[in-house]
């Protein structure tokens, strides 16, 4: 008789996938989890500034997206992919994994038009799907 084997389903597998780029990258270029989230928040918080500078009158966008739930949702999504990316490059080539390349590939992200495209195209649809319905349950 065949053992029986689970088989994962999609938020399954993409974890898993998420867990061995983490891991892919981490080992090489020594971080510790904390070192590897922080540099995550951070990212996000300077892509939040390149389009909104805090020493301008858009300072108040700033502050609506980063102490938004659904931005960090949404940056969560971009920062796997754009990672899943790299991963795929790094293996695809002779390129050595050095947390300079890593951190290099990570600046390029907060100034890269495919994130700032999701942002206006999709994360502000998420916002906008949210907020009608937090009124739709309040009717």
């Amino acid at each position: 008789m065949k053992p029986t084997v689970k088989k994962l389903t999609y938020i399954e597998k993409k974890k898993q996938e998420y867990a061995s780029n983490q891991a892919y990258i981490q080992k090489p270029v020594n971080l510790t989890d904390l070192e590897y989230y922080n540099t995550a928040f951070e990212t996000a918080c300077l892509f939040l500034e390149y389009l909104f500078p805090r020493d301008t009158t858009r300072v108040d966008y700033y502050r609506l997206h980063a102490y938004h739930k659904v931005f960090w949702i949404w940056w969560k999504a971009q920062w796997h992919k754009w990672e899943s990316e790299f991963v795929a490059y790094v293996k695809c080539s002779p390129v050595v994994i050095t947390k300079t390349l890593w951190l290099e590939d990570i600046q390029q992200m907060i100034t890269d038009s495919h994130v700032e495209s999701s942002f206006h195209h999709n994360y502000r649809k998420l916002i906008q799907h949210q907020e009608r319905e937090e009124l739709r349950k309040k009717n």
